[in-house]
């Protein structure tokens, strides 16, 4: 795993290329979301200040298609935002919902020594749905892939905006999220 934190560190000057077709388009300051705000308020080791490009190497397909694996393993439980107060968390025994999946892989990555500025949460939506969904947003070298709890695949971006699903926001750095031009 110090491989991959090496590597890292030395792309880490490097721009997010969003000209690129392999990497999601972004423009304007989108919403803040509060329950983002709090997860970090409890979990500060996930803050990170603006995106950063990582090696897909082997190592870290490996890695990260095994986490993949093991979260989507976990129980689906809906846990809002039908009334009930959506707390975003950690995985707990009883499952969760798509951004506890998120956040629990990205845990999980930056404890094995990724960057949390190399996983972007980002959210999605679909005509006629009023539930959104969320998916982690891994940034390479080679293009930004998405790790999502419907699928152990790990995705280019492109690849995976099945069932009509469109991006639409991800984090940026801290607090920020940006608009993703997905057209």
């Amino acid at each position: 795993m110090r491989q991959i934190a090496l590597a890292a560190l030395l792309v880490a000057s490097s721009p997010v290329l969003a000209d690129e077709p392999n990497y999601m388009p972004t423009s304007a300051t989108a919403q803040e979301f509060a329950e983002w705000n709090a997860f970090l308020d409890a979990n500060p080791l996930h803050y990170n200040t603006r995106p950063l490009i990582v090696p897909l190497t082997d190592e870290f397909k490996s890695l990260t298609k095994r986490i993949n694996v093991e979260v989507n393993r976990a129980p689906y439980r809906d846990d809002g935002p039908r009334g009930d107060e959506d707390v975003w968390t950690l995985l707990g025994p009883d499952g969760g919902d798509c951004e506890d999946y998120v956040l629990t892989k990205r845990d999980q990555l930056i404890r094995a020594g990724i960057p949390a500025a190399a996983m972007l949460p980002a959210i999605l939506a679909r005509p006629n749905d009023p539930d959104g969904h969320m998916v982690l947003v891994l940034i390479t070298d080679q293009g930004d892939f998405v790790m999502d709890n419907l699928t152990d695949y790990i995705a280019p971006w492109r690849e995976s905006r099945s069932n009509g699903w469109v991006f639409i926001s991800r984090l940026f750095g801290g607090t920020t999220w940006q608009i993703i031009d997905d057209r």
